[in-house]
């Protein structure tokens, strides 16, 4: 008896932790999707995601599931991701007083953003793109350069899902189909209004060793950034190249040894 009631116990943690890590590897789902990836009865997926939303592993947005706070949080604690937000903050402090606009870091964790550091304009304007928010790759300049430099197999994963809408600029299947491998031939991207309707942002990568290892943007209202995209595009490099080359640093002293 004993053993059958801890055989059903360990099924169900295992159809839990299913749904859970279909959302922490693929990305924002809505319950009809995580039923289909996990093979699961949606009335059984929205028990479980219930249950994880109120431990908070999970955050329900509009009938989509996003990382929920105690998950941003273990992300935030990674020994790699503090050694990168100590090396990035005061590049992106100079950043801002260089363009008197927000930067914003970002890292790829599985098919979606996370917001390693923020550092504000004094022209303070909120943003979507917070410190610790993780947000889908195809919308928004901080979150579509990770998606943009990652592997083709990142891309058609996230082409291959329904693109969430957040407003009339947010980019279609269609739209990212094209919009992709022009990011990648000019190095840079530049986004207006994708996420909150009145704001911009260009986004530069930052590469380790020849891999994608984060993104860096300015960002600001629409007013602000017109016409002073190329300004900002050759700032955030500036910086980016930088912050690489203090990337880098611990890799050549290792291949120097």
């Amino acid at each position: 008896m004993a053993t059958a009631a801890r055989t059903a116990g360990d099924s169900s943690f295992r159809k839990g932790v299913d749904v859970l890590s279909a959302v922490v590897d693929g990305g924002p789902h809505r319950v009809d999707e995580l039923a289909a990836q996990t093979g699961l009865p949606s009335s059984t997926v929205y028990r479980f995601v219930r249950t994880l939303v109120e431990t908070g592993f999970l955050e329900a947005r509009d009938g989509v599931y996003h990382l929920g706070s105690r998950l941003v949080a273990l992300q935030g604690k990674d020994v790699g991701l503090e050694w990168l937000r100590r090396l990035a903050t005061p590049l992106m402090h100079r950043l801002v007083q260089q363009t008197e606009e927000s930067a914003v870091l970002t890292v790829r964790s599985g098919m979606s953003a996370l917001v390693v550091e923020t550092v504000d304009s004094p022209q303070l304007m909120r943003l979507s793109f917070t410190k610790g928010t993780v947000r889908p790759l195809h919308a928004g300049a901080s979150a579509k350069v990770l998606l943009a430099f990652s592997s083709d197999d990142v891309v058609r994963s996230v082409l291959s899902r329904e693109l969430e809408r957040f407003s009339a600029g947010t980019p279609d299947r269609q739209a990212l189909t094209t919009q992709i491998p022009e990011i990648r031939s000019q190095g840079y991207v530049v986004t207006t209004g994708e996420v909150d309707p009145y704001a911009s942002a260009v986004g530069v990568p930052v590469f380790r060793g020849g891999e994608l290892a984060c993104g860096l943007s300015v960002a600001g209202p629409q007013f602000r950034l017109r016409g002073r995209e190329s300004e900002l595009v050759a700032a955030a490099r500036r910086v980016a190249e930088a912050l690489q080359a203090a990337i880098d640093e611990p890799l050549a002293a290792a291949e120097g040894a």
